[in-house]
């Protein structure tokens, strides 16, 4: 009986971790999206002349390609400065990005 209440409280504590857990990776998202995309459109030199319309759609189209092909231990190095290093992981950033370059058009 108690080994039955023990299983029951730990499958609890364990399905509140797993929650606990995606609602921090969704604030980790949604700070790692606002940032790129801000960080993207200001990087984006006044000679390109895009509409500020075109960079948010860009830039935007890109934050949520990287948050696809990025894992979460790579978006966590990014956010904390350590993925400029990382040239395999500035590829897979730049290689994301590349596939919104439809919306500048």
């Amino acid at each position: 009986m108690k080994s039955g209440i023990f299983l029951a409280t730990a499958v609890l504590l364990l399905a509140g971790c797993s929650e606990q857990k995606e609602q921090f990776q969704q604030a980790v998202n949604s700070k790692f999206r606002s940032e790129f995309i801000s960080q993207c459109v200001a990087s984006i030199p006044k000679q390109a002349r895009l509409s500020t319309e075109k960079a948010q759609q860009y830039c935007t189209c890109s934050a949520d390609k990287v948050l696809e092909t990025v894992s979460a231990t790579d978006i966590a190095k990014l956010m904390g400065g350590r993925g400029e290093k990382d040239s395999e992981l500035q590829q897979k950033v730049v290689d994301a990005a590349a596939t919104c370059m439809n919306t500048l058009k």
